[in-house]
């Protein structure tokens, strides 16, 4: 995807394009939403587990999620202070969705990597411990967003 470009789809549609693109030699139900219920059990020290979006609710709530963020112009024409907050927000909307059995983190950071891209910024998680990755969902499913922002402030700055 890095040198052909990312799959033509828009939205909810482009998310399970990208799951597809990654996954397409390993799993058969590549790009397909899960059917099973998932939780993580306490992780990393956090006392509380993460629900993520029943299953029957993902394909309403991932269309709901990308209406929102084409509605918002996909973060296009924001300055860096102001891109920062709802790119936080809506990672962790995605993240929370869980939309598939498997390869989530991978699939989504590819996504924000081109929204980031397509609103004037370089965004690359490499720079991010897994540790630190887990630790930023977990507050973020709990209901914290501002570990979220504070890796985006990180992920963003060019020094």
């Amino acid at each position: 995807m890095r040198t052909n470009g990312l799959p033509q789809a828009e939205g909810f549609a482009l998310l399970k394009a990208i799951h597809r693109c990654l996954f397409q030699d390993i799993y058969d139900w590549v790009g397909q939403p899960r059917t099973t219920a998932l939780f993580k059990a306490e992780f990393e020290g956090s006392p509380l587990g993460t629900s993520f979006v029943p299953p029957n609710h993902i394909d309403r709530e991932g269309k709901e999620i990308f209406r929102s963020l084409a509605a918002e112009n996909n973060l296009q024409g924001l300055d860096r202070a102001d891109f920062i907050d709802p790119l936080a927000h809506y990672f962790n909307r995605v993240n929370i969705l869980h939309a598939f059995r498997e390869g989530n983190g991978r699939t989504q950071r590819i996504l924000w990597e081109h929204v980031a891209e397509i609103a004037g910024f370089a965004l690359d998680f490499q720079g991010i411990t897994r540790e630190r990755m887990v630790a930023v969902c977990i507050a973020g499913g709990q209901g914290s967003e501002e570990p979220l922002q504070r890796m985006f402030v990180a992920l963003l700055d060019s020094e």
